[in-house]
């Protein structure tokens, strides 16, 4: 019957190879992200690391085969990392963490002699995993409510790993010294009792981060206008609440603007529909480049758009308005230079009896209409 020094490696094969395996087909599916990709790898590394401890279990690999364990565990935490600060949107520093890994690799070969003591490349070993575990517990970031106690559990975790490498290297540093010896045997025991644990929480925690980021990914798509990228209505009317709320507490003048492109079917039957929505992208890069970032952009409508302006009062909006306003003909220049693009546009305060949009998009669109009675491109106010 297999003993623990057989099943336990096995074990932690199997669950690296299903763990790569799951972390693949989720970059596939998931838009190929690159953090998933490093931790596909990772985990392929951690297999193939495990399946050569296997082998060595059986006897039917050398004592060294080992170190090429430790190797391999060592590039898969890099590239673990490496996850991480991809995911976290942090400096990759991907240089100095390869080059890292390749200096230690190479002191645990070049030591790894039948005459050395195993302190010797164990050493090296112990303290690169012990700065990769802090630099993962640095890199973890929680960027949504829901995500904040699987970030803490995975830093303090992380923390703990890095303290266990910190005291294996000082194990190793006094069998080098000559203080103490280290006793392999009962550290091997312990490394097989605690990572099957350590590597299937890893596994199952990245698993959980990429499901998160499909789920923020999903709702932001389904707030989200595909043509333009602006905000479409249903995502208008989720943020106004919040950012009206926040309004009310500061204190803060806001306004909104509602506007639509004159004759747009005009454009349409000239230049064609795909002409229309070069014209709608166009307004909506404007948009991008004139608004405030904390003002609160949508494509609400066919050729209507919507612009929540946070800390504009009359003065500020009505000049946000007038330069976009203004600015409309050089939405059509891809077009041809003898077609003139212009916008009619209706303004309201925000009130502090305003909850929700529909109210502020009534009294927008009143004044919008004002503008079309008024002859078009031009800027009212509502009453």
């Amino acid at each position: 019957m297999p003993d623990a020094s057989f099943i336990l490696p096995a074990t932690l094969f199997g669950i690296s190879a299903l763990m790569a395996t799951v972390l693949l087909l989720s970059w596939l599916e998931f838009g190929r992200p690159r953090h998933a990709l490093s931790w596909t790898i990772a985990f392929a590394l951690f297999a193939c690391a495990w399946a050569v401890r296997t082998a060595r279990s059986l006897s039917v690999a050398p004592e060294w085969t080992l170190v090429v364990v430790l190797c391999l565990s060592i590039w898969g935490l890099t590239l673990d990392v490496l996850g991480f600060r991809q995911r976290a949107g942090m400096p990759e520093r991907r240089g100095i963490l390869f080059a890292a890994a390749l200096v230690t690799s190479a002191l645990m070969i070049v030591a790894a002699r039948p005459t050395t003591a195993v302190s010797a490349w164990l050493l090296p070993f112990a303290i690169c995993v012990a700065g990769l575990c802090l630099l993962a517990a640095a890199s973890v970031s929680g960027r949504r409510r829901s995500e904040r106690a699987a970030t803490a559990i995975a830093h303090y975790g992380m923390i703990v790993l890095a303290s266990a490498a910190i005291a294996v290297a000082a194990g190793a540093a006094a069998d080098r010294a000559g203080l103490a010896a280290l006793d392999i045997g009962r550290l091997d025991t312990l490394l097989m009792l605690l990572l099957p644990g350590a590597v299937t929480a890893s596994g199952l925690f990245v698993i959980l981060l990429l499901a998160a980021d499909l789920a923020d990914r999903t709702r932001r798509l389904a707030a989200t206008d595909m043509l333009t990228g602006l905000l479409n209505r249903r995502g208008l009317e989720a943020a106004v609440p919040r950012v009206l709320d926040s309004a009310r507490r500061g204190e803060r003048p806001m306004t909104l603007a509602l506007f639509d492109i004159d004759h747009f079917k005009q454009i349409n039957d000239r230049f064609g529909h795909g002409g229309g929505d070069m014209v709608l992208r166009a307004v909506a890069d404007f948009m991008r480049q004139t608004l405030a970032p904390r003002d609160l952009a949508a494509r609400i409508g066919g050729e209507e758009f919507a612009v929540l302006m946070t800390d504009a009062g009359r003065f500020d909006a009505a000049h946000a308005a007038e330069r976009l306003r203004a600015g409309m003909e050089r939405c059509a220049e891809m077009l041809t230079r003898d077609f003139c693009v212009t916008a009619s546009f209706g303004l309201t305060d925000v009130r502090a009896d305003d909850a929700e949009l529909a109210g502020l998009l009534a009294r927008a669109d009143m004044a919008l209409y004002r503008s079309k009675d008024a002859g078009r491109n031009c800027v009212t106010w509502a009453t």
